[in-house]
Formats: structure tokens, sequence, C-alpha cells
């Protein structure tokens, strides 16, 4: 048996600003502007990146740009991160200070970077098991859960007009399932069309895929898909590393892992903990040594 989707009707890819209100009686408007400004203010107020560690991370990628023979305009880099329930109860937070602190830093450097996100895109039962239901439930249906994937900032958009986009990564009304083989493949194809000669993918997530929709039939086989579609990339020229998220999870043969510690700070502010893996060791996973 192989990986398959039931269906891709109810399937979406949205900019974060777009992306509705979902609950459990349906989807309702997106946020309003105003609350977008809000909120932004209110992160950019207690979760602010310090300047020093923006600063010693694009050091380090200076450094490594300086190693390789190469301009920053000569790389290409895609974030893509799990927004899935394992990150409510504060891990959210912490991980919008990642992108914020990468984007500052590859921005600085004059990388290029596609930021993206992924979670299953409704509360299950969702539009695509309903369809599956209405046709007689048929066995074996594979992937039966709608699928979301999130725009943060595309490779055209400078920091500060996409940076208002990360308190989505707060809210807990879109942390569901996460599908994390397709997430894959969708943002490696986007990668894969550009015309930089590096280009990484670094994805952050717990390595465990998970949809609500899934049978026994359909969960053993996203890991298995997880697994492909990494060694997918890999074999398409991309160089793809992992910044995990806690413990246990799945060995998808990344070219490069690292750890994210869990911040101690009860306001999940990330902290001294945090400040080699995200200003020194990170830079192995953006811009990992070239195999020879």
């Amino acid at each position: 048996m192989t990986y398959k989707i039931f269906t891709e009707d109810f399937d979406r890819t949205l900019a974060a600003r777009a992306v509705p209100v979902i609950e459990s009686t349906g989807d309702y408007d997106p946020l309003s502007d105003r609350v977008w400004r809000d909120a932004a203010v209110y992160l950019d107020r207690n979760f602010a990146v310090r300047p020093d560690w923006v600063e010693a991370l694009g050091a380090g990628i200076a450094a490594a740009l300086d190693r390789d023979g190469l301009d920053g305009r000569d790389v290409a880099v895609c974030l893509l991160m799990e927004n899935s329930a394992r990150l409510r109860g504060g891990l959210g937070l912490e991980i919008m200070q990642v992108a914020d602190l990468v984007a500052q830093a590859l921005e600085a450097s004059g990388i290029v970077l596609d930021m993206l996100g992924y979670t299953t895109g409704r509360r299950a039962p969702g539009l695509s098991h309903a369809q599956w239901v209405g046709q007689g439930q048929p066995d074996e249906p594979g992937r039966i859960g709608d699928v979301l994937h999130i725009e943060y900032k595309t490779p055209g958009q400078p920091w500060r007009a996409a940076r208002d986009s990360l308190p989505m990564m707060a809210r807990e009304d879109v942390k569901m399932g996460n599908v994390d083989g397709e997430a894959i493949r969708w943002a490696a194809a986007r990668l894969a069309r550009r015309p930089e000669r590096r280009r990484v993918m670094v994805v952050v997530n717990h390595g465990s895929p998970r949809s609500d929709d899934a049978g026994p039939y359909a969960r053993r086989l996203l890991f298995e898909d997880y697994r492909r579609a990494v060694a997918e990339a890999r074999a398409a020229g991309l160089a793809v590393g992992q910044l995990k998220l806690g413990t246990g999870g799945m060995d998808a043969h990344f070219a490069a892992r690292l750890s994210l510690p869990r911040s101690q700070d009860r306001r999940h502010v990330l902290d001294a903990v945090h400040r080699d893996v995200l200003t020194r060791d990170l830079v192995g996973l953006l811009l990992p040594v070239a195999q020879a």
C-alpha cells in the first residue's frame, strides 16, 4: 500500500492574514487589519528578537558564505514550519521568535527567504471526510482530512511587509494536525523553481505527522510519506535540514538536524539557553557545508 489522497477539493493555500477564524461550527471571516496590527504591536513589545542575536547569526551566515565562495544572492532559503496542536501552550510564540530572527538575519545577508507553514484545514471531521462518508466510506481512502498551507512571507516580499503575519503562529484556532510529507513536497516545489545556486529548506517540526481524520492505515502511511518526501527533496538537489521541536518523532534522513530547547521562561521568551543554538549552530542548517 502507498500513501494516497482521497480528495484535494477542500485543501487550501492562503496568505497568513487571509486565513479565516476556524471553529468547530465552521469558518468565519479573517481577522480585521486592526486586530492584526494590535497583535503585532503586543508581540513586538513582549517578544522582540534581541538585535545582538540577529547580528551574531548574521556574522555566522557571512562567514559561511565566505567559506563557500558565495554571495547572499546565490542562496535561497525556505523556512517551513509546522503549525499543529503540538505548538499550543506557548511553543508557537517561541517558533515565532525563531522565524523573526532567521528572517532578519537572512535579509541583512541578501539571502532570499520563502517562509511557509502547514496544518490541517478544519476541525475533524472536515469536508474531505464528509465527502468520503457521502460516497459510502470506501475502504482504504488514504488521507481524508483537509490540508491548509500558509504563506507567511513570499520570496519577493521585504520582511518589514511580511512581519505582521507572525501573530498567526500564536493563534490557537489553526493549530490542528500536520501532514508533513505533503507540506515538504509543496515547499520543495516552490524552492526548486528558484534560480539561485544553493537552495536550502529548513523544516521546523516535531517529526510526527498526524491528522485527526486519519485511520490506522493512513497514520502509518503518513510517516512513510514524510520520509519519502524528504528523500525526494534531497534527490532534487535541495539541502534539507530539520530544526526539531521536542523529543521523539521520526528520523526522516535529514541532511542535518538541530534540536531547539524549550524556553524556561514562563512567558516563552527565548533566553540564554537558546543563544548558541540560534546564533551559532543554526548556521549549519541555513548554510550547510556543500556535499562533494
